[in-house]
């Protein structure tokens, strides 16, 4: 963990050839050469220049401050690595000299953390001498430019996918972030929930391999379409063995997701049943329960033990219950058995 406290570095540079001479008026301005400076990480130090635009001949003595204060870089990135206020000794300038530099130490380390800046100050400066725009100090930016790079982490791009049973197939994105330098590869699998392999998905297993840069990828899991009347159902879906320095999220050794397979077949639909029967000569009245946008036969056999009904007509349910009046010229004293039978269903 990176603390924030700000380390601050002290530097004098001396314009001049004595810091005890008499300063006139108007020694100049003093600025950085730059507004922003960049090193590398793995650079042991970051060399900084301040130039002074002298006046009246640029003979005279002129000194300043110069300090860094921590901003997204801290004492882990660079030195000094202590609070303690410390002046470097003055540095002699020849007469006339207008430019000078100090250094920043940098701290190389194997940290993925990007690019991080601190603040480079001037001020303190000897009396006569200004910074740009009148003001009593002047201030620049030093970016540290990150030397590592992070091959990534792995996650789903989703905790939980759904797809329809008449889909055919679902597709899971994999998704790399967090860095995607070299080439990486994870293995994944489906574990049953109350989904089953070979019933309603089918298993699916392998290994995907994500090239250098590259940041996504997907495999499909097969999803059977059965004609079963069933509640939705669902499928673990995990990942594991990362390689290649890729990571799962906070460090686990797998990540899972679930899939919900959405079930497309109609309601269970109740059989018939026979409420009531009136004969009027050769009219038939039945009455009978059942559900809408069904059909509905009325059938008849002789005996029970026959296999073979046939219909005397059909019906459209549309209100409940059911109401079928048929015409049967069964003749007196012979034996006929009834039933109802639902579309696609075998029931009496």
């Amino acid at each position: 963990m990176k603390h924030t406290c700000a380390i601050v570095l002290w530097t004098v540079l001396v314009f001049g050839t004595s810091v005890s001479q008499a300063q006139p008026l108007s020694q100049g301005t003093i600025h950085f050469s730059t507004q922003q400076y960049a090193v590398s990480e793995a650079a042991p130090m970051a060399t900084i220049t301040v130039n002074l635009d002298r006046r009246d001949g640029g003979e005279a003595v002129v000194a300043v401050q110069c300090y860094t204060i921590n901003g997204t870089a801290t004492e882990e990135d660079y030195e000094p690595v202590n609070t303690a206020v410390a002046f470097a000794p003055p540095l002699a300038f020849a007469p006339g000299e207008t430019s000078k530099t100090f250094t920043v130490p940098i701290l190389d380390d194997i940290l993925v953390e990007g690019n991080e800046t601190l603040t480079l100050v001037l001020t303190n400066a000897t009396p006569g001498a200004t910074f740009p725009g009148g003001l009593s100090s002047a201030a620049a930016t030093l970016v540290i430019v990150d030397n590592d790079f992070s091959p990534g982490q792995l996650d789903f791009s989703a905790s939980s996918y759904t797809r329809s049973e008449g889909d055919g197939n679902a597709s899971i994105t994999v998704i790399r972030t967090g860095g995607r330098t070299g080439v990486i590869s994870v293995n994944y699998h489906t574990v049953n929930e109350t989904a089953t392999a070979g019933q309603d998905y089918q298993a699916t297993s392998g290994m995907l391999v994500l090239a250098d840069g590259q940041t996504n990828k997907t495999f499909v899991v097969p999803i059977v379409n059965d004609m079963l009347v069933e509640p939705n159902e669902t499928v673990s879906l995990v990942m594991t063995n990362a390689t290649g320095g890729a990571t799962f999220p906070d460090g686990q050794p797998s990540v899972t997701a679930t899939l919900t397979i959405e079930d497309n077949d109609g309601p269970a639909v109740a059989a018939p049943a026979i409420v009531g029967l009136m004969r009027e000569d050769s009219l038939l009245r039945f009455r009978f329960t059942g559900e809408p946008s069904y059909d509905y036969f009325v059938e008849f056999c002789e005996s029970l033990s026959e296999a073979n009904w046939l219909c005397l007509t059909n019906y459209r349910a549309k209100i409940q219950p059911l109401e079928a009046i048929v015409t049967d010229s069964l003749t007196n004293g012979a034996a006929r058995f009834y039933r109802i039978r639902k579309q696609d269903c075998q029931c009496d």
